[in-house]
């Protein structure tokens, strides 16, 4: 900077903040030191916020925003420099507004890539809804089953005076499944159940 904007520099805040460093020694002081005072600060306007504090909050940000100052002139750069070039970046920055924080566009698109993965979730949640589905099935086919082995008890019932034509019957409506969502080991369960029914009918 030249004459002229230093003797500016020098009646606004920044440079009254760094004159105010110049004169204690503070701006030769080890730049990582500062940043502890940044912290510092930065936690008493968290602490603030926490009380709902207005005059605290206030003092917060500002000693913040001293301490800050400092860091950059301790590193050897202009605070207000440093400022601009924020400003220049974030005016043609995009982006929206997302549960009270803007959020730059392209962490919206890391957003996008986390939405993908709730798309897998979904997918999981599908496959969850499948498995329900299946047990549903299995509940069905137990339906099934038993309304089956009602039907074949009535089957042999209605042949039991039959002898061979009984049994002859029951083959045909064994080999000739009538309901598709019942597999051939549904119908062995159906087999094995309708023999043990009627073990236990011969019994009695």
């Amino acid at each position: 900077m030249n004459g002229t904007e230093i003797n500016t520099r020098e009646n606004d805040l920044f440079g009254r903040v760094e004159e105010w460093a110049k004169v204690r020694g503070i701006d030769r002081n080890d730049p990582s030191k500062q940043m502890l005072k940044v912290v510092e600060e930065v936690g008493e306007v968290a602490a603030a916020l926490a009380r709902g504090d207005q005059e605290e909050l206030m003092d917060g940000i500002g000693d913040s925003i001293v301490t800050l100052i400092i860091l950059a002139q301790q590193s050897g750069m202009d605070a207000l420099d440093c400022l601009n070039a924020a400003y220049n970046v974030i005016a043609k920055r995009k982006g929206k507004v997302v549960n009270g924080v803007f959020v730059k566009e392209e962490d919206l698109q890391e957003d996008d890539r986390t939405l993908e993965l709730s798309v897998v979730d979904k997918t999981e949640k599908e496959q969850i809804n499948d498995l329900i589905e299946e047990v549903s099935i299995d509940e069905l086919k137990e339906e099934l089953i038993c309304k089956e082995v009602e039907k074949l008890k009535s089957i042999r019932s209605n042949h039991l005076k039959c002898g061979r034509a009984g049994l002859k019957a029951l083959s045909e409506w064994f080999d000739t499944p009538a309901d598709p969502r019942l597999s051939e080991s549904d119908y062995s369960e159906i087999a094995y159940r309708f023999t043990k029914e009627v073990k236990q009918y011969e019994k009695n």
